[in-house]
């Protein structure tokens, strides 16, 4: 899966820090946003990530990833689109 100009924003605490995270989708070619939007592909939520982020991504039709999931994207580990 190509992950070149999916756009993501993260949310919650991460198991990085989030300059770190930033760094590394932007290597693996992602646009990191910094506010829910309706442009949005990915919602990365880490622990305590806030509900009504989360809520307003899914209305917009981002899809809701936690860390875990958006690491085995990022290793092209995954059969999703």
């Amino acid at each position: 899966m190509s992950l070149e100009g999916k756009r993501i924003v993260f949310t919650g605490s991460c198991s990085k820090l989030r300059v770190d995270m930033i760094k590394e989708a932007r290597e693996a070619g992602l646009v990191v946003q910094v506010g829910i939007s309706a442009k949005m592909d990915w919602l990365v939520c880490g622990e305590k990530a806030s509900p009504s982020k989360q809520e307003k991504a899914r209305g917009f039709g981002a899809e809701i990833l936690d860390e875990a999931e958006y690491r085995k994207r990022l290793q092209g580990n995954t059969d999703s689109e």
